[in-house]
């Protein structure tokens, strides 16, 4: 069965967030670090840091819950981000962020959540 899922990124200092769907996000997240449409919101901005995701088995709640999320206000989204940070589990490597820009970060690290895996397809 195929996975969809909403996710959150958020830039450096988690000033902008961006809310999308794929069915592949560890594929996403790589054309959105390597700034794969260099005219893109994410690229312009260096949106690239996964501060959220959730899984759906059907498009369409994927694309329902995306509206839901672009419709919340701020406060709201960042609500959501921190219960989703507050989960004990560990990042998985491969979806940690190797496109960090260098030097100190104030807000977190590239991988904030503690541990999910995510199923291939």
């Amino acid at each position: 069965m195929r996975m969809y899922y909403v996710y959150i990124l958020s830039d450096r200092f988690r000033r902008l967030l961006y809310t999308g769907v794929t069915n592949n996000l560890e594929r996403r997240l790589h054309e959105h670090r390597t700034k794969h449409n260099p005219n893109s919101y994410t690229a312009r901005y260096d949106i690239t840091y996964l501060v959220y995701f959730e899984t759906h088995g059907h498009a369409g709640q994927a694309n329902i819950r995306e509206k839901e999320i672009k419709r919340m206000n701020r406060w709201e989204r960042e609500r959501l981000i921190r219960e989703f940070e507050e989960q004990e589990r560990t990042c998985p490597p491969h979806l940690k962020n190797p496109y960090a820009p260098p030097g100190r970060q104030r807000r977190r690290p590239s991988c904030p959540w503690p541990g999910a895996s995510l199923p291939h397809d």
